[in-house]
């Protein structure tokens, strides 16, 4: 059964490719005419996936061996979603944020019995304590595990206010062979 739509003529169909799930404004859409299979309308409209990317019809998963052979008919709905993969060289190490979990948590926990300890009592000396313990573990989790710093100043895991990112453009258009940036 073909939808139509207010005109009397067939609903085109509709692909949808999010490059990044967690940016919707970041899609290519396209109404698609003519029932071209998903692979003939990917190689149309210049798509090719360099990340892994999840095909559905219509709420269906479509493997890659079957997108050469599935087509894109009048009122379907393809969505192509590119799977996000973490990372990206920013110096984030998930070894970090484990630890530092777990330094939080111990911090919440034994703030209490270290205040009582040393004679103190009440919810000021538990939150000293407390960030005591959680100061002492960030620096050890900082000593065990270091930041992996990167030669130019913009690209480092930490964030810069909003003047030293001004200067950072600044300096990024000095010579390119000063220039430690890629």
């Amino acid at each position: 059964m073909t939808s139509a739509c207010m005109s009397g003529l067939p609903s085109p169909g509709l692909a949808i490719w999010m490059r990044n799930p967690f940016e919707p404004s970041d899609r290519h859409v396209s109404h698609v005419f003519g029932s071209p299979t998903i692979a003939q309308w990917m190689s149309r409209d210049g798509i090719e996936l360099d990340q892994p990317t999840l095909i559905l019809k219509n709420g269906q998963p479509v493997l890659m061996a079957h997108r050469a052979v599935t087509p894109i008919d009048a009122g379907d709905v393809v969505a192509l979603v590119t799977l996000p993969q973490g990372g990206g060289g920013d110096g984030k190490n998930p070894l970090r944020t484990v630890l530092m979990i777990a330094v939080l948590v111990v911090a919440n926990a034994y703030g209490g019995a270290l205040a009582a300890s040393m004679g103190y009592s009440g919810t000021l000396a538990t939150a000293v304590a407390s960030t005591a313990i959680a100061v002492t573990g960030s620096v050890l989790v900082n000593a065990l595990v270091p930041f992996q710093i990167s030669p130019c100043p913009r690209h480092r895991p930490t964030p810069h206010p909003p003047a030293r990112r001004t200067h950072c453009r600044r300096v990024g258009t000095m010579d390119a062979s000063r220039n430690p940036c890629p």
